[in-house]
């Protein structure tokens, strides 16, 4: 007798040895018992679940024959290369003889969603109104490509993908049945890459038994099968985490040097990276509770958030691999700039921890010698002295220099807030700077040739020095009508730039009008650097935390 492949050798003959379709299998049965069977049906699912051998059990059992091939009555059409409107036409005619040894006159229709438009509508008024003596059984594995009138006058039921649990044992039972020896890994191994489907696996399965000669092993299927090990991918992801990028090229050369192809590469190291995410978010809890603990042995210092950028980027790639014309090069690239990617954090956490950083810890700065001390002093003393003389900056320093009075010189360091850290600084600028408003005034001649816009040139001759604080200037534009200050105010953050440039200093800029030639209050428009984006609170905070600057 010739060989059967073991896909058609352990073909299901009965509802009850159907695997994984258990809710189909119980209502077609019920509805024989209780004689409610309809006039037709749709299968639909993913290739290899069983569509077809349920339709011939269907058959078989409506028929009461215990072989679909001696049986006239049943008869089975592949829609693929019976697609077009003559055979539904001879179709059609059939449908009115009567079955000749059985109870109805079957037809079975393979890869439905194959025929034409034309076709399809020639079997409606069959469908809507069949003769009591006809049964139509429609398989499908693209079920969208059926039309509405079709579906509406057929009774569906959805075929569902295969569970690894049920693929394996079911292979498992095989093996036994056909006494051959295996070992775990490689039913495991086989299981997922049929992707849920039994012919697959079965297939599969009848390759590898003559590949191990009856004894299937891991290690003999792996290069089979372009299979790498958990492990080699684990190694990965953790020189990927460690940025070892000399590891990590070293093991990649192995695995292609074993004659694994650079796409079946990419498609594991994807499953695996999803079943990392998986068991981390599962933890201990994960149903393959030895993948979660070799996870936990290596020291892969990514978060599941690091993980979900890193199958999305490969997930990516996967798909153009096919345009690529250096694949090779193309994976060392990627696995390269995964190495370089940085690690993400919650920017809402990042910004509490600064908070908490600031109320709750000190900056600490050496405290100065003697000698350095009456520098700073002198230095308070300068700084209230200019602001005596000007008239413009309001620095309140008494408080500082009266703590400062009383700190012990032997004391070896003092806890300033940051913040005084910050206006001292600005303070110290303009003093070195000796930035007044009678200096900005006999300057603004040169900061005026600094500008290379011509129309600013001319805006900006006749202006007035209205303040100079550690934050900010004022300027009056003089002479200048709305029209015009309008468009001085757009190219406000130019103006500032030239302006610190000049003076080498950080301070914002406004902009007034001259008080006589104000404007409207409704249609003034007064650009402040630190009242940009008020509405947008967490920006503000991460712009002033590390002294940002705004370009527009």
């Amino acid at each position: 007798m010739a060989y059967k492949i073991l896909s058609l050798k352990w073909r299901p003959e009965h509802f009850s040895q159907v695997v994984g379709q258990d809710h189909i299998s119980k209502a077609l049965s019920n509805a024989i018992k209780l004689g409610r069977v309809a006039h037709a049906f749709t299968f639909s699912g993913p290739r290899g679940v069983g569509k077809t051998t349920t339709a011939r059990i269907l058959a078989k059992e409506l028929n009461e024959v215990s072989n679909i091939n001696d049986s006239i009555d049943i008869i089975e059409m592949d829609a693929a290369s019976n697609r077009g409107i003559d055979e539904i036409r001879n179709l059609r005619e059939s449908v009115n003889y009567a079955p000749s040894n059985g109870k109805y006159k079957i037809y079975i229709i393979d890869e439905a969603h194959m025929l034409t438009k034309e076709a399809f509508n020639a079997l409606l008024k069959t469908l809507e109104e069949p003769p009591s003596h006809v049964v139509f059984i429609f398989a499908t594995t693209e079920l969208y490509k059926m039309p509405d009138t079709i579906l509406s006058r057929t009774q569906r039921y959805d075929f569902k993908r295969l569970s690894f649990d049920c693929i394996k044992n079911h292979l498992e039972f095989v093996l036994k049945s056909e006494n051959i020896n295996y070992d775990n890994e490689s039913l495991v191994q086989i299981s997922d890459k049929s992707d849920g489907s039994m012919r697959d696996a079965l297939s599969i399965l009848d390759q590898m038994i003559c590949i191990c000669d009856n004894n299937i092993t891991i290690d003999k299927i792996s290069s089979s099968l372009g299979l790498v090990s958990n492990q080699n991918y684990f190694k990965i992801l953790t020189y990927v985490s460690s940025r070892n990028s000399s590891g990590l090229f070293q093991l990649f050369d192995e695995i292609v040097s074993s004659g694994v192809s650079l796409y079946d590469f990419m498609e594991g190291f994807n499953k695996f990276l999803n079943k990392c995410i998986i068991a981390n978010s599962l933890k201990s809890s994960y149903k393959n509770k030895g993948f979660y603990k070799d996870y936990l042995s290596y020291e892969i210092k990514l978060e599941e958030i690091d993980l979900l950028r890193i199958m999305e980027i490969c997930l990516k790639f996967q798909s153009s691999m096919r345009y690529i014309v250096q694949p090779r090069i193309a994976i060392e690239s990627l696995l390269l700039k995964l190495s370089y990617l940085d690690k993400s954090i919650d920017i809402n956490d990042f910004l509490k921890s600064l908070n908490d950083n600031n109320l709750e810890q000190r900056v600490t700065k050496p405290f100065p010698q003697k000698e350095e001390k009456e520098d700073v002093q002198n230095q308070n003393n300068s700084v209230k002295s200019a602001v005596k003389k000007n008239e413009v900056i309001d620095i309140k320093l008494n408080e500082s220099n009266k703590s400062l009075n009383k700190v012990d010189i032997s004391t070896k360091s003092n806890i300033i807030e940051k913040n005084e850290f910050k206006d001292l600084k600005k303070t110290d600028n303009i003093k070195k700077n000796n930035l007044t408003i009678e200096k900005i005034s006999h300057e603004w001649s040169n900061i005026l040739s600094s500008i290379k816009k011509g129309n600013l040139v001319h805006a900006l001759e006749k202006i007035k020095v209205k303040k100079i604080d550690n934050k900010k200037i004022v300027i009056v534009i003089c002479d200048s009508n709305e029209f015009m200050f309008k468009s001085i105010l757009i190219e406000i953050d130019y103006i500032q730039n030239c302006i610190n440039k000049y003076f080498n200093t950080n301070l914002s800029l406004e902009l007034l009008i001259e008080e006589n030639k104000k404007i409207d209050e409704s249609k003034q428009k007064i650009i402040k650097k630190d009242s940009l984006d008020k509405d947008h609170p967490l920006f503000m905070d991460v712009l002033n935390e590390f002294e940002g600057e705004i370009i527009k």
